[in-house]
C-alpha cells in the first residue's frame, strides 16, 4: 500500500497530464456520488412500495385464513358438543358386538358423512372411539386401530385437556393403517379435539377434521406477481404449517420483524432474498413471503447499468479532455524548448511551425521573429563588424521588443492557472521573469545579486523539468554582491553544466555556483558532479581557449565550443587581460569552470567617450 501511495504521489508531481486527469475526475465525483445515491434511494423507495403493497395483501389473506380456521374451530366445538353423537358413541361402547352396534355404526358414519358433505372446506371427517379402538371416517367407513396410544397425534390430543390441536402431518410419516394415513395426509391440516366436552367422565374420544392445505394456499397465491415467490404459513408456536417451497429452505424467523421487509441470504440460496412477514393479532399465525432479489429489483437494474455506463464514459471523457488540454498547452512549449536549444547550439535557420492564433501561437511567432533577427544579426552584421569590440558586445546582447513577449507569457501563465496546470504556469512565469531581466532596457551589466536572481529563474525552470534529479546550490559572498558583471556571462556555463554534465545522470546530480573574493580577484565557480570530460577532449578545449585568450579579436567561425568561446572573448574585451577562464574536469566525476575577474569596477567605455 505504501508503494502504491508513493508511486501515485510521484506520478502526480511528475505528470501534468495525470494531474489534469485527476482534477477532472475530482470534478466529476459529485455527479458520481449523486448518481449512486439516487440509485440507492430508488432501490429503497421500490423496496418500500413493494413491502407496503405486499404487507397489505398478506394481512388480507391472513385475515381470510383466520376466518376460515375460526369457522373450523366453531364447527369442531359444535360437533364435539352434539349430544346425539355422544350418545351414539356411548351406545357403541355398551354393546360393541350386537346388531344394534352395527346399526349405530352405520348411523354414526352417516352423520359424519353428512357433516363432511355440508362443509365444503373439509376433505374428511373422522371420529376415533377410544374404548373400542375404532376409527370412523367419512371416506373409508370404520376400522379397528391398534397401538394408537403410542402415536404422536393421540398423545397431543390427550395432553391438550380439551383444547383444539392443529396437526400438520410430516412427509413420509406412517401412522400404522391406511385409514389413519388417509386422515393424516401430508396435503391436509387436521384439527383435533376431545369429544367429551360436557361429560364428567372423559372417554378420550377424538374428533378429526381434515382441511386441504391447498384451500388455505388459495388465499395467498396471488400475493406476488413474481414467478419464484414462495409462501410460508407458521402457527403461533412458529411451527411450519404450509409452504409452497419446493426445497427445504429454512426461514430465519428470529431475524424478521412483523410488518417490515428484510433482505436476507437464506442458507443454500445463491442470491439474497427479499422477505416480508406479517403476524395475525388474533391467531398469532405468521405469513411469510419470499421473493428473489433479482426479480424484485429487476426494474432498477437497467437504471443502475445506465448510471454505471455514464460514470465510465465520464471518466474516459475526463481522461480524453485532459489529454487534449495537456497536448494543446505542452506541445507548443516543447517546441519552443527544442527551438531554443537549437538556437543555443548555433542552428540559426531553426523555425517552428505555427498554426495557432492564441497566446501560444503569438509566443511561437515571436520566437520565429527572434530567430530571424538572430540569423540576420549573425550573418549580416556580426561578420562585418567583428573587429569592433563594442559592436560584438552589443551583438551578443541582441535586442527584442519585450512588451509583446511579456504580455504573451503573462496570458499563458493565467491560462495555465485556469486549467490548474501549475507546473506549466511556473515555467512560463520564470521564463517571463528571465526574459524581462535579460532584456533590461539596454543595460550591459548586472550586479552579481541581479545575476544570481536572473540565474534563479533558469534554475527554477530546470528544477521543474528534472525534479529531484538535480540539486542546485548557489553561494554569493555579500562583499561582492554589488560587483557589475556582464549580462549572460554565467548563463551559458550553467546551461553547459546541465546539458552536457548532468542531463544524462539518473539521480544525485549537484550543480554548485559560487562567487567570492580570492587574492583581490573575484572568483566565479560553476561546478557539477556530472559525466565529466574525456582527457583528450579537455586538452582540445584548453587549446582553443588559449587561442581565444591570445587574440580575442580574431574571429574563429566555428559551432564548436560556442558558449566557451563567447565567454572567453567577452571577459577579455570587457575586463582586460587580467580576466581568466579556466576549466577542470575528470571523466565520470564532474567538471569545474572558474572565472577570475579584477575586482575593481570596470569603466564604461561609452561614459569615457561622452566625457
Amino acid at each position: 500500500m505504501k508503494k502504491l501511495l508513493t508511486g501515485f504521489r510521484q506520478r502526480l508531481t511528475s505528470s501534468i497530464q495525470f494531474r489534469l486527469t485527476i482534477y477532472f475526475i475530482i470534478i466529476l465525483m459529485p455527479l458520481i456520488f449523486i448518481s449512486l445515491y439516487a440509485n440507492y434511494k430508488s432501490k429503497q423507495i421500490l423496496e418500500g412500495q413493494i413491502s407496503e403493497r405486499s404487507k397489505n395483501a398478506m394481512m388480507s389473506s391472513l385475515d381470510n385464513m383466520d376466518v376460515t380456521m375460526q369457522s373450523l374451530r366453531d364447527l369442531a366445538i359444535l360437533i364435539s358438543s352434539d349430544q346425539d353423537l355422544s350418545q351414539m358413541l356411548n351406545n357403541l361402547e355398551q354393546s360393541p358386538l350386537s346388531a344394534e352396534s352395527v346399526y349405530g355404526s352405520v348411523e354414526l358414519l352417516t352423520r359424519i358423512t353428512n357433516i363432511n358433505n355440508v362443509n365444503s372446506i373439509l376433505t374428511q371427517t373422522a371420529i376415533f372411539q377410544t374404548n373400542m379402538h375404532m376409527l370412523f371416517t367419512s371416506t373409508y367407513g370404520w376400522k379397528s386401530i391398534d397401538d394408537y396410544s403410542k402415536q404422536d397425534w393421540f398423545r397431543r390430543v390427550k395432553n391438550a385437556n380439551g383444547k383444539n390441536i392443529l396437526y400438520s402431518p410430516v412427509k413420509d410419516e406412517a401412522q400404522g393403517s391406511f385409514e389413519l394415513n388417509s386422515v393424516f395426509n401430508v396435503n391436509n391440516l387436521v384439527l383435533m379435539r376431545s369429544m367429551d366436552i360436557f361429560n364428567s367422565v372423559k372417554k378420550g374420544n377424538v374428533l378429526m377434521l381434515s382441511v386441504p392445505k391447498e384451500k388455505l394456499l388459495n388465499f395467498a397465491k396471488k400475493l406476488s406477481d413474481f414467478k419464484d415467490s414462495e409462501i410460508y404459513l407458521y402457527d403461533e408456536n412458529q411451527q411450519l404449517l404450509i409452504s409452497t417451497a419446493t426445497n427445504d429452505s429454512k426461514i430465519p424467523l428470529g431475524e424478521l420483524t412483523s410488518g417490515k421487509s428484510s433482505m436476507i441470504r437464506i442458507a443454500g440460496s445463491k442470491q439474497s432474498t427479499f422477505i416480508i412477514k406479517v403476524t395475525s393479532e388474533e391467531s398469532h399465525w405468521s405469513l411469510v413471503m419470499t421473493q428473489p432479489e433479482s426479480e424484485v429489483f429487476k426494474q432498477t437494474k437497467q437504471l443502475q447499468t445506465f448510471t454505471l455506463l455514464i460514470i465510465v464514459i465520464s471518466c474516459f471523457l475526463a481522461m480524453g479532455i485532459s489529454w487534449v488540454v495537456y497536448s494543446g498547452i505542452s506541445a507548443p512549449i516543447r517546441g519552443l524548448s527544442y527551438g531554443m536549444k537549437q538556437l543555443r547550439l548555433g542552428n540559426l535557420s531553426m523555425r517552428l511551425d505555427n498554426h495557432r492564433s492564441d497566446e501560444l501561437g503569438y509566443l511561437t511567432e515571436t520566437f520565429n521573429l527572434m530567430a530571424e533577427q538572430q540569423r540576420y544579426l549573425v550573418h549580416d552584421i556580426y561578420e562585418k563588424e567583428l573587429r569592433l569590440a563594442q559592436t560584438e558586445l552589443n551583438f551578443l546582447q541582441s535586442q527584442i521588443n519585450p512588451h509583446f513577449l511579456y504580455n504573451t507569457l503573462d496570458s499563458i501563465y493565467w491560462m495555465s492557472k485556469n486549467y490548474d496546470a501549475d507546473d506549466i504556469g511556473d515555467v512560463v512565469l520564470n521564463l517571463s521573469k528571465f526574459f524581462r531581466l535579460s532584456l533590461s532596457k539596454g543595460r550591459d551589466t548586472f550586479s552579481l545579486s541581479e545575476t544570481m536572481e536572473h540565474l534563479s529563474y533558469y534554475i527554477h525552470i530546470q528544477e521543474i523539468r528534472f525534479g529531484d534529479k538535480i540539486n542546485f546550490q548557489v553561494e554569493l559572498d555579500p562583499e561582492v554582491s554589488s560587483f557589475q558583471l556582464l549580462k549572460f556571462l554565467l548563463q551559458p556555463l550553467v546551461e553547459n553544466a546541465v546539458i552536457h554534465g548532468l542531463e544524462k545522470k539518473q539521480h544525485g546530480g549537484v550543480l554548485h555556483i559560487q562567487a567570492y573574493l580570492e587574492m583581490d580577484r573575484l572568483k566565479l565557480e560553476i561546478s557539477d558532479n556530472g559525466v565529466g570530460i574525456e582527457s583528450g577532449r579537455l586538452v582540445y578545449i584548453r587549446e582553443q581557449l588559449a587561442i581565444e585568450r591570445k587574440d580575442s579579436v580574431a574571429y574563429v567561425k566555428s559551432d564548436d565550443l560556442f558558449a566557451l568561446r563567447n565567454v572567453q572573448r567577452r571577459i577579455q574585451i570587457y575586463y582586460g587581460a587580467e580576466a581568466e577562464l579556466q576549466i577542470h574536469s575528470e571523466a565520470l566525476t564532474g567538471t569545474k569552470v572558474i572565472i577570475y575577474l579584477p575586482f575593481q569596477q570596470p569603466i564604461d567605455k561609452q561614459q569615457e567617450e561622452t566625457e
